[in-house]
């Protein structure tokens, strides 16, 4: 679609397969096109690239007030509302959906380079490089993510986030709170924040950079890989960029290093702590104090983050620990200890000695029971 608008589209249960550049709505906008009030509910399966709930690939558009429901799969670019997106904005729209894919893959995009606002995902993402609760690839000066968050669940392999796979952009007044299981470049955030590499013009070689930055924003799903060096409560991989006033809960996370700051349950409970930071609780945050953590003012009640009932897993951990290390003690206390007979082969308290009646030597220990035995030939006789 080339400078074109759709306006209040719903379209249900659809199946669609197709090869690259596949969306519920269209495959392509450009050029300023505008979609608002779409709804699309159904499963896009596609085998290649640029595939999203709504919209494949968007560039110098804008999509607002707009959701994808159900399941979309690819290989590369797969996002549950946009696979990829070039300039323009997303505003006010999220993506409910089951996302399966490999390489920048997003609950709500894929493949980022534009501005996304009151914005949020719920469901689970699956796949292998670069993926993110909301965003798989977050890049570069034009990528901005305000007013976001993101509950779903996310597994990958390497750049893993809970809202960003791998973010040089920027982030601002956003948390993510679902798990995030991968091997490395994992965080409860972002999985790598930055890059740096270096290119060779055959004449000369130039290390370029890339920064992400992280502003106002916190995480607290629980946070698994393999590489520890590369894995965190809120960032995974740190290479170039800053990260200010953010927070991790290290107790949900079970994970107490990272860049930005760690704090306790109880802490991200409290308003104090974002406040004392520099949050604005005026216009953009608020929570209910030692209840939920802070949510977006446009927020519905029934979406608002509360931390989960029951123990820590770290806490379950500790426990099991010190259970063991308690069995453990009784095992070796008891080892230590002499084993008592059984009463019926206890002996009783010896009275005298007399001859044996057997070898005549005067080794017959006699008993209070009646009963003996001789030391010398080993002849007893019962009480």
């Amino acid at each position: 679609m080339d400078r074109g608008d759709i306006s209040n589209l719903s379209l249900q249960n659809v199946q669609i397969e197709g090869n690259e550049l596949v969306g519920g709505i269209a495959g392509n906008i450009k050029n300023g096109s505008r979609i608002q009030g779409a709804q699309v509910r159904g499963q896009i399966i596609v085998n290649n690239w640029r595939v999203g709930g709504l919209v494949g690939r968007s560039e110098y558009s804008t999509i607002e007030n707009s959701y994808a429901e159900g399941r979309t799969s690819g290989y590369r670019k797969v996002g549950g509302l946009v696979g990829e997106r070039r300039l323009g904005e997303i505003v006010n729209s999220y993506a409910s959906v089951e996302v399966f894919g490999e390489h920048e893959i997003g609950g709500l995009i894929g493949y980022n380079i534009g501005m996304v606002s009151e914005s949020y995902f719920t469901g689970q993402v699956i796949g292998n490089r670069r993926v993110g609760g909301l965003i798989g690839w977050n890049g570069r000066l034009k990528a901005r993510i305000t007013f976001c968050y993101a509950t779903g669940d996310v597994n990958g392999i390497e750049k893993v986030g809970g809202l960003i796979g791998e973010n040089q952009g920027n982030v601002s007044d956003s948390y993510a709170t679902g798990d995030v299981n991968g091997t490395e470049k994992v965080g409860g955030l972002v999985g790598q924040l930055g890059d740096r590499f270096k290119v060779d013009f055959g004449w000369d070689e130039h290390i370029v950079e890339y920064p992400g930055n992280i502003e106002s924003s916190y995480s607290v799903g629980m946070v698994s890989g393999d590489h520890n060096i590369t894995v965190g409560g809120l960032v995974g991989q740190y290479v170039i960029g800053d990260v200010n006033n953010s927070f991790w809960d290290k107790e949900s996370s079970s994970w107490w290093s990272s860049a930005g700051t760690g704090l306790n349950t109880d802490e991200m409970l409290k308003k104090d702590t974002f406040i004392d930071a520099g949050w604005d609780f005026e216009e953009t945050w608020d929570m209910i104090e030692g209840e939920t953590y802070p949510f977006l003012q446009w927020q519905e009640e029934d979406t608002y983050p509360r931390p989960e009932k029951g123990f820590p897993v770290w806490t379950i951990w500790l426990i099991l620990i010190a259970a063991g290390i308690v069995m453990f003690l009784i095992h070796h206390i008891k080892k230590g200890e002499p084993e008592l007979e059984d009463e019926s082969t206890q002996k009783t308290i010896q009275i005298e000695t007399e001859e044996c009646p057997k070898c005549e030597e005067n080794t017959f220990e006699v008993y209070d029971d009646g009963s003996g035995i001789c030391e010398s030939c080993g002849h007893t006789r019962k009480g």
